[in-house]
C-alpha cells in the first residue's frame, strides 16, 4: 500500500489485499470460540473477538482506500485520453496548416 502512494494501479492493488485480509479477519468474529461473554449475552464480547474488532475499522479504511485510488486512476486515464485526444486534434490543424 505504501508503494500506492507513487504508482497508482499499485494503490489499488494494495488496498484490494488489505480489503480481503480484512473480510477474512471480520468473517470469523461471529464463529470465534468462547469469544462472547456467556452471563452477558451476545453483545457483550471477552477476549479475541474484542482485539479483533479493530479489523471492523481496518475494513471501512480499505474500502475507502481502494475507493480513493480507483478514482486516481480514472481521472489519470482521463486526462491521458484526453491529452492523446488534443495532441491528434493539433497535429491535425497543424498539417491543415502545412498543406495550404
Amino acid at each position: 500500500m505504501f508503494w500506492g502512494f507513487w504508482n497508482k494501479k499499485a494503490g489499488v492493488l494494495g488496498a484490494l489485499g488489505c480489503l480481503f485480509a480484512m473480510i477474512g479477519t471480520v468473517t470469523i468474529i461471529p464463529f470465534m470460540p468462547d469469544g462472547w461473554d456467556a452471563a452477558a449475552g451476545f453483545p457483550a464480547m471477552k477476549g479475541n473477538v474484542a482485539f479483533l474488532m479493530k479489523d471492523v475499522v481496518l475494513l471501512a479504511v480499505s474500502f475507502y482506500l481502494l475507493k480513493q485510488d480507483a478514482v486516481r486512476v480514472s481521472v489519470a486515464e482521463a486526462e491521458r485520453s484526453e491529452r492523446q485526444q488534443v495532441g491528434e486534434t493539433r497535429d491535425w490543424a497543424a498539417m491543415q496548416v502545412a498543406a495550404k
